[in-house]
């Protein structure tokens, strides 16, 4: 099971870690210059709105609207966004924006219940708002999976392989590198101190960079347990 721990490339040759290295994507949209932000950040976070609205009825259509609105809705106020670790602001805003948003759509089709489908009309006449552990699993979930996905390919197979098993299933050290670099282990047993090692550094390593993604994309990720 894939356990909650994100693009990235590095750049200059410089440790993507490093605060000064790289702004976050939510800082980065301040700038009216950075093209790539705008479409990173929808790359990100429509996925996650969409999914969410579809699963509550929402029309195809809607669903892409209401993703557009609470999107370019945070655009217009991440100049005077600033990041409060103790209120986990921005996905609290997603949330209140998703809510808003869905609301006023259903009041809008509550006088054309033919264009309500089931879920969502069961829902019209009710508080939008979804749990905060609700919504908090779900934003967790999606940016752990965009993550992975982002930074997988700055890693060859054995090195990811060795995380999943590792850090995923909790596998042992010594049955991963047996594993996954068996002549090795089996030719010369008394370099297998060194081959375990490999498991351990490719563990850290990716768990350092996904914690550096999932900063990158939001800040206000927890750290990886």
């Amino acid at each position: 099971m894939q356990k909650i721990v994100t693009p990235g490339h590095y750049m200059n040759g410089e440790d993507p870690t490093s605060s000064t290295t790289r702004h976050s994507l939510l800082v980065r949209l301040r700038d009216p210059n950075d093209q790539q932000a705008w479409p990173e950040f929808v790359d990100v976070y429509a996925p996650l709105l969409y999914r969410w609205c579809r699963r509550r009825g929402v029309s195809d259509a809607d669903a892409q609207d209401v993703t557009q609105i609470v999107l370019t809705g945070f655009v217009q106020v991440a100049g005077k966004f600033e990041y409060d670790p103790q209120r986990g602001r921005f996905r609290s805003y997603l949330k209140t924006a998703l809510t808003n948003e869905l609301a006023r759509l259903w009041r809008s089709q509550a006088h054309r219940p033919e264009s309500l489908s089931p879920e969502a009309a069961a829902l019209a006449g009710q508080p939008a708002a979804p749990s905060d552990a609700s919504w908090d699993e779900e934003f967790y979930a999606h940016l752990a999976t965009t993550a992975r996905n982002r930074v997988r390919h700055e890693f060859d197979d054995r090195e990811w392989q060795a995380f999943v098993r590792c850090f995923d299933e909790g596998q042992p050290a010594d049955q991963i590198a047996a594993e996954l670099w068996p002549d090795e282990w089996q030719a010369a047993p008394e370099k297998r101190a060194a081959i375990r090692q490999r498991v351990y550094k490719a563990n850290f390593k990716i768990r350092t960079r996904l914690e550096a993604e999932l900063e990158f994309l939001a800040e206000d990720i927890p750290h990886l347990g």
